[in-house]
């Protein structure tokens, strides 16, 4: 089975959202693993964390029990442009480093930064965020992401966003989509919807 990946944002001595990334890996665990005895806790693995002052992308390694950390330097991606691909296989409900279908999907992108997914009909992920859109008065993000990410968890809980099926084919009533993740904060990168293309 293949290394399965929790990626935490490190910025000013902080750890973002830990208690998100906690609960999905001890849920990735418990199903995969049947981990259900001893739960891990990422603050555990952490020392002296002021040194991180920039943004910082921590990558926690695991499988049944935590066997890697990395600390690399992170720099915010310039996506202007989004390629809609269609593919209903694709299936990224753990987070692993096997990314093969997705970067599969990614190749198709042509001239564009990046794809976004679509599933059933239904809006879902581009290749590396979660993603809500604005219809002038409220943010939605796909009720069925392809990772439920947890940035997203973190919004979703204090009601800054709303779940709902996003049909392929209602992308225009938006006004523009926003793309987040664990590294990406929400409102860093939006595109209007007249920069999705087909």
């Amino acid at each position: 089975m293949c290394l399965f990946v929790e990626t935490l944002r490190i910025q000013d001595g902080k750890v973002w959202n830990i208690e998100y990334h906690n609960r999905r890996m001890n849920d990735t665990r418990a199903t995969l693993f049947g981990a259900f005895s001893v739960e891990e806790d990422i603050r555990y693995y952490f020392s002296d964390l002021s040194i991180y002052k920039e943004r910082t992308k921590c990558r926690i390694l695991y499988r049944e029990k935590v066997e890697k950390i990395e600390y690399l330097p992170y720099q915010l991606p310039c996506i202007e442009s989004l390629r809609l691909v269609i593919n209903d296989d694709v299936d990224y409900r753990y987070k692993c480093i096997d990314r093969k279908s997705i970067d599969r999907l990614f190749a198709l992108r042509g001239e564009t930064d990046d794809i976004l997914i679509v599933k059933n009909g239904l809006l879902t992920d581009t290749s590396f965020c979660n993603v809500a859109l604005y219809d002038g008065s409220n943010w939605v993000t796909p009720r069925n992401p392809l990772l439920k990410g947890t940035q997203r968890a973190f919004l979703l809980d204090r009601n800054r966003l709303r779940e709902a099926d996003i049909s392929v084919m209602r992308i225009r009533d938006y006004k523009c989509i926003s793309l987040f993740n664990a590294m990406i904060s929400f409102g860093e990168i939006e595109i209007p919807v007249n920069r999705i293309f087909y």
